[in-house]
């Protein structure tokens, strides 16, 4: 049996998609009408793992996941702006990262790969 530090499971969309927000259209969730380039998406999960400042389990607090988070895009790693515990609800974590700006080349797909440390990537993808 093996164990791992952080073991994701992301909120989910209702679709079979990852739940995904565009802070630049004021938090409204991705959906059909996709994301402009450069928009910063948030999302949430479960199972990041350990924190910085350590929260103790059951506790809620603002504290940021220790393992690496990476977001890429098409196999090109996307900027990440944190990876953090929620606030207010134990247990739940906020992540937001920043899509491609206009103009890149080749154009992205839409195709996302989230990972926390040496967890199994998870796949998901959006409309640009």
């Amino acid at each position: 049996m093996s164990v791992s530090a952080a073991a994701p499971s992301y909120v989910g969309d209702g679709q079979g998609g990852i739940a995904l927000f565009d802070y630049n259209r004021g938090g409204q969730q991705i959906g059909s009408q996709g994301a402009s380039p450069g928009d910063i998406v948030i999302g949430y999960a479960i199972g990041f793992g350990v924190t910085s400042p350590l929260l103790i389990t059951g506790n809620a607090g603002l504290a940021t996941v220790t393992a690496p988070f990476t977001v890429t895009m098409d196999g090109q790693s996307l900027q990440v702006i944190y990876a953090v515990s929620h606030p207010t609800y134990p247990g739940l974590y906020q992540f937001a990262f920043q899509l491609p700006p206009a103009g890149t080349v080749p154009p992205p797909s839409g195709n996302l790969s989230f990972q926390v440390g040496n967890s199994t990537p998870v796949a998901d993808s959006i409309s640009l």
